[in-house]
């Protein structure tokens, strides 16, 4: 019999009873050597500006829209309460909020976070390595954050490096691994190399230097109110492990950022958004992709400049970067690649590998899917089994069918438009016999079985016209200005000539050499444009 809580296989030294403290412990040391917030940031600031003000009826917006199924924070105050009399709590609540950003203070509760270990494999066995905090934190913290972000996010985001994909509004891993393989894969056509190197950063979110971060923000022009009222949110957070109705003692952090704020993810932006080291930088959040574009021109690889000078930045803002799961992969010929030095550091050389994993893409050295479509094959088979014990026991239909859209579908569509076009006919074939199996088990107790199986997929396309809807659309939204790779496209045709013509398309097509390099873009201009 599987054991209730997989935290048991933890390998500590103490009784049972004092998991929670040692976990606590561990979590707390991680920004030990961290300054603490300096109060002199404050005498940057002025008196309140009153610009920013909460209204009663932004607040009664935020508590109507509250997640009623995520779990409270140390306040024990229940979600579903705050949204059920959000029409009777928004005055006194606007009136709460605009004294915090008035004074500049937030409440030590709402300071206070709850931090859940999440294992990261099956059973875990290190606390060093095989768990992760989530924090817990109070609603009513996370409704000002979300008000407060609402101001800042519109100065900082033009500002952000448009190859910063993570964490900002329409953009996502999609994105980001289009514009990384479309490098790529335009360089290897034309007969380069591409020599990329995937960072890893050690403990991000918990390495976060509150003055690093106050100062940045300052500089990047956050009104002095919001800055103080910044600083009060950073200064003095405690947090407490929760396992089950085990507690640890509270403890005060230096730094870091809670992994489940709203104001998290968008502070580590602004911490990361100047690192720059002279070759093409991707990032999603901390996953940070460096790529060096190589041809027969090319005298010598610059990489290893790159990656010091990455190392020089981790050093100045308190990051580490973790040698052991930074990864080097190097694309194209032998003739370009064959000679290429190792990656030198302090404890050895980054590890070369063949095959890699990049924002849940699983890519090789060949640019082929075979990993990937495996992989996805795999996944998706295995939970074909969940939706076949589901079956078993009787559950309705509907409800199946909602499991295999909610569940199982999103695995083989994951990034479609990237890798769309590459497949084969026979992985196309073993991605479609996913769904066909998917559809014999929601119907296997059905005598009506044409009939019903005919109405299920009457608004159920083929995978591969699902994949080939989803491309399009992707692509339709690439075409607008805002998007962050409608910079990659070539500039627009001449619009007086191609009016005349029957079939005007308003980009002309990226030539290519060779299907096997074709970008999503290369493939989507010659094929989606109207």
């Amino acid at each position: 019999m599987d054991e209730p809580n997989p935290l048991t296989h933890l390998d500590y030294h103490g009784q049972p009873g004092q998991l929670p403290d040692c976990i606590n412990n561990f979590f707390v040391s991680v920004s030990s050597h961290l300054p603490k917030a300096n109060p002199s940031i404050l005498t940057l600031t002025d008196d309140y500006c009153t610009d920013y003000v909460v209204e009663p009826a932004d607040v009664e917006y935020q508590l109507a829209h509250i997640n009623i199924f995520k779990a409270p924070g140390p306040d024990s105050l229940p979600s579903w309460l705050l949204r059920d009399f959000a029409p009777f709590l928004c005055q006194p609540l606007a009136a709460i909020f605009n004294a915090s950003i008035r004074e500049g203070y937030v409440p030590p509760i709402w300071k206070a976070a709850d931090v859940i270990p999440i294992p990261k494999i099956p059973r875990p066995r290190s606390i060093q390595t095989d768990i992760r905090p989530i924090s817990l934190l109070p609603c009513l913290a996370k409704v000002l954050e979300s008000i407060v972000g609402q101001w800042i996010r519109p100065i900082l985001e033009p500002q952000f490096d448009p190859h910063q994909f993570g964490c900002r509004r329409n953009r996502s891993t999609t994105h980001a691994l289009t514009a990384v393989l479309h490098a790529w894969q335009s360089t290897l056509d034309r007969g380069g190399a591409a020599r990329a190197v995937l960072v890893d950063f050690k403990k991000a979110f918990d390495l976060v230097n509150h003055n690093l971060l106050l100062q940045k923000l300052f500089t990047r022009g956050v009104p002095h109110c919001l800055l103080k009222w910044f600083f009060s949110y950073l200064q003095n957070r405690s947090q407490r492990v929760r396992i089950g109705k085990n507690h640890s003692e509270w403890s005060q952090l230096n730094g870091a950022m809670p992994q489940g704020s709203r104001l998290g993810p968008l502070s580590f932006l602004v911490l990361i958004d100047d690192l720059e080291v002279g070759c093409l930088v991707h990032k999603f959040v901390d996953d940070t992709t460096l790529t060096e574009l190589l041809d027969n021109r090319t005298k010598q690889s610059n990489m290893q400049s790159c990656f010091d000078r990455l190392l020089t930045w981790s050093d100045e803002n308190d990051m580490v970067v973790n040698f052991n799961k930074t990864k080097e992969m190097v694309m194209g010929p032998p003739s370009l690649t064959s000679n290429l030095p190792l990656i030198n550091t302090t404890t050895g050389h980054i590890e070369r590998v063949n095959s890699t994993k990049l924002l849940g893409l699983y890519l090789d050295s060949n640019l082929t899917w075979h990993t990937h479509i495996d992989t996805m094959l795999s996944k998706s088979t295995q939970r074909l089994y969940f939706l076949k014990q589901l079956s078993r026991a009787g559950v309705p239909q509907t409800q199946l069918r909602h499991f295999y859209l909610t569940v199982i579908r999103p695995v083989l569509e994951y990034a479609a438009p990237v890798w769309h076009h590459l497949i084969t006919k026979t992985q196309a074939d073993q991605i479609e016999a996913i769904q066909k199996r998917a559809i014999r088990i929601i119907y296997t107790c059905t005598h009506d079985m044409p009939y019903l199986s005919a109405t299920f997929v009457a608004d159920l396309p083929t995978m591969s016209d699902r994949r080939d809807q989803l491309s399009r659309k992707f692509f339709n939204s690439t075409l607008q200005p805002t998007s962050p790779l409608h910079s990659l496209l070539p500039p627009p045709r001449d619009q007086l000539p191609i009016t005349r013509l029957r079939a005007a398309s308003k980009f002309p097509r990226i030539p290519t050499r060779t299907k096997k390099y074709q970008s999503f873009l290369s493939y989507a201009l010659a094929h989606y444009q109207t």
